[in-house]
Order: structure tokens, then sequence, then C-alpha cells
């Protein structure tokens, strides 16, 4: 496998799934699996019209994806993901850089939620101040991110 993103931009049918190693559908190079997850929501353009990175896209399924476990983990907790709906495990895309379509990863539903359009940063920050808080300490509010609109003023 590769991480080069000529590797991953290559859309030539493969024998062997180019994520898993797992047989492809006939004329495809992903298996029915990996498919599944590549368009996983989101895969369209989003509000501001920017296309999905489907070479990002495959990358990041590569990278995720444990052979060992025969699943996706997610991103940020290393749980496996679940392909229920209706689980907070449900795979979702997620901007790791908030507007970046190239810096794409999978998480589970409920950590897609939690962090929306915060950085790695801003997330960890928060997470941990709430963390404390639940121990009893007072929130740190500085934790608080700012909102979306405000990272574009201070530009």
């Amino acid at each position: 496998m590769s991480s080069d993103e000529s590797f991953w931009s290559d859309r030539s049918p493969t024998p062997e799934c180019k994520v898993c190693g797992e047989e492809s559908v006939a004329g495809g190079y992903l298996c029915k699996r990996c498919r599944r997850f590549s368009k996983r929501v989101g895969n369209g353009s989003d509000a501001l019209g920017r296309k999905a990175d489907r070479a990002a896209r495959l990358e990041a399924l590569w990278n995720q994806w444990h052979p060992r476990s025969g699943a996706f983990v997610c991103a940020y907790t290393g749980i496996p993901l679940s392909e229920d709906p209706a689980s907070h495990r449900y795979p979702r895309w997620e901007h790791d850089t908030p507007g970046d379509v190239s810096s794409v990863v999978l998480v589970a539903d409920l950590i897609h939620k939690m962090k929306t359009s915060m950085t790695p940063l801003e997330f960890r920050r928060l997470v941990r101040a709430l963390a404390r808080h639940y121990d009893g300490k007072p929130f740190d509010r500085r934790a608080f991110p700012a909102d979306p609109g405000d990272h574009a003023k201070a530009a």
C-alpha cells in the first residue's frame, strides 16, 4: 500500500481493494465495504460548494483500516466503527482542520457531533476542561472555542 497521492487518485480497476486488500467489486478498485465507507455522509459538495477530496478519503480509509479486527477505527478514539446508522459509532467524515477537504478522517458519529467545527487542538482543550470540571474543578472558560465566524474575523 502507499500514501502517494497519485496512487489514491488512480481509479483504474484492481483485483484487490486498494484499502483493505479484499476482492474488489467487478471493474472497481474497492471492495463493497470500502466503497460504502468512501461514500459515507458528505461525499458530495458541502454548503460552501467544496468537493470532497476522494484521494484524501481513500488514504484516510487505508490509514484507519485495522486488518486484525476487520474494521475501520475512529481517528480520535481508536474504537471500531459500526455500520449501524443508529450507533454512536457510525462513521462520519470529519475535517481534521475545519474547511480543509484534504484533511479528512473517519470518526464515530458521537465524536463528529461533539467536535463540529473545532480544530483538533480546540477539541482536546475543551474535552480536558470538561473532564477537570466533572472532577469538581471550575470550568476553564479559556478552553471554550471561539465561534466559527470569529476565526475569520481574526484573520
